[in-house]
């Protein structure tokens, strides 16, 4: 194995080695590593007459992850380009959760990947099993660059998940800089889905002060109740003081009472 090679995840390394035997192994460590030359070599190996296209195909670990899956996720476009152009294999093959190869290199922060794929027609609304599309992934793991050219090619900013729009799962996870891109391009600052956390209460749970800042700009509704709660109350019992401070500085209202009729002392 070459010095310079990276470590594999624990989590893929595990699905490599519930794979079926160790030839198959070998090529999906070879497409992680962007090793065409191994992957050419193991699938040649594995094939038993249905050629190199149809058995590349079907190899696949127990989450139904192929090759071109692995290779996206990495960001290694040869093996994309190879299963693509060469192969002329399908763009979209979905895995066990739902993902496609778009879906993985939005995952792993790839823009170059993802550009790639969107050229040769990778279909960016298509859903995961959660209900994600591209955007929702790329803007929930952070991705300003990959937001922007989700956004440039059409992308719904608004797209509703189970786990709400791409608003809502940026400031969830306190990725700032999604949430200013998000805004500018008019995302609803005031979404609401029964259970699921206005994209200010999740900023608040994220104990995010740059998100809360930037939805207070956007004109987020201060005294919403979400899940039960106001942003103060919520805020409050996250013990965040500093958010305190800019929602009543902002206009927030500290008698508005909670689903249980509560007020912020």
């Amino acid at each position: 194995k070459p010095q310079n090679r990276k470590t594999i995840p624990s989590t893929f390394q595990t699905l490599l080695m519930a794979s079926s035997d160790s030839k198959t192994h070998q090529l999906l460590e070879a497409a992680f590593y962007g090793e065409l030359r191994r992957v050419k070599k193991f699938a040649s190996e594995l094939d038993n007459g249905r050629g190199i296209a149809q058995t590349l195909a079907t190899v696949k670990d127990n989450m139904n992850q192929t090759a071109i899956h692995t290779a996206a996720q990495e960001g290694m476009v040869n093996i994309c380009k190879f299963w693509i152009d060469d192969l002329k294999l399908e763009v979209d093959p979905k895995d066990a959760k739902g993902y496609t190869p778009l879906h993985r290199a939005c995952e792993g922060g790839h823009l170059s990947t993802a550009v790639y794929l969107l050229k040769k027609g990778a279909d960016p609304e298509m859903r995961s099993n959660r209900g994600f599309n591209s955007l929702h992934i790329a803007a929930e793991k952070g991705s300003e660059e990959l937001v922007r050219l989700l956004l440039s090619k059409g992308a719904d900013v608004d797209a509703l998940s189970r786990s709400g729009t791409p608003l809502n799962l940026a400031a969830g996870q306190g990725k700032h800089e999604v949430v200013k891109v998000l805004l500018d391009h008019c995302a609803n600052p005031n979404f609401y889905l029964h259970h699921v956390p206005t994209p200010l209460s999740a900023a608040i749970l994220a104990k995010s002060l740059c998100c809360v800042e930037l939805l207070i700009a956007a004109e987020a509704d201060l005294d919403a109740i979400s899940c039960g709660v106001t942003p103060l109350h919520l805020a409050a019992s996250e013990g965040q003081t500093e958010i305190i401070k800019c929602l009543l500085k902002a206009g927030a209202d500290p008698d508005v009472t909670d689903m249980v009729r509560d007020i912020v002392y």
